[in-house]
């Protein structure tokens, strides 16, 4: 799988290594047109631009930010998956990286009475996703829309 960005940033690494690299699906980044549009391969455009033989999907700016901010947040959807909107964008690979690292934990101010987030207050439980491995969900739906098949392990599980 070759992956096209205008620019790899760590965020973006992190996002694919856990769609990807946990799925045993071997992938490569490049920021050069020339190279993608060449490549014969299965190729994901995430990008604005549009290449006719590669899928796409269109990134918000999260994972191309350095700082920590709030976000603008809104339930979207991306290939019949609910998803997480970043200011009107659905963006799958930014919802994974958003839960996955917990980002809302460095921008939220209500704490309980020792200082902590609340689930109550997350964006999951906002959308009744607490309960289901939502990043696996994401990870799943972006390699069925690219039409690839996932070497995933073992089933979710909640072993408290």
């Amino acid at each position: 799988m070759l992956i096209f960005a205008e620019k790899i940033t760590s965020r973006i690494e992190y996002a694919f290594a856990y769609i990807f690299g946990e799925r045993g699906i071997s992938y490569a980044f490049t920021t050069d047109v020339s190279q993608f549009t060449q490549d014969l391969g299965p190729k994901l455009n995430y990008s604005h631009r549009t290449f006719a033989d590669a899928k796409t999907i269109c990134p918000s700016k999260l994972l191309f930010e350095e700082k920590i901010e709030v976000q603008n947040l809104s339930k979207g959807w991306f290939n019949e998956m609910e998803v997480i909107e970043f200011s009107g964008v659905s963006d799958p690979v930014s919802s994974l990286f958003y839960v996955i690292t917990r980002y809302e934990e460095y921008t939220e101010t209500k704490r309980d009475k020792h200082d902590r987030f609340e689930s109550k207050n997350s964006i999951q439980s906002t959308h009744n996703w607490l309960q289901i491995p939502i990043c696996d969900v994401w990870s799943e739906g972006i390699v069925s829309f690219l039409g690839l098949h996932s070497n995933q392990g073992s089933p979710f599980a909640i072993l408290p």
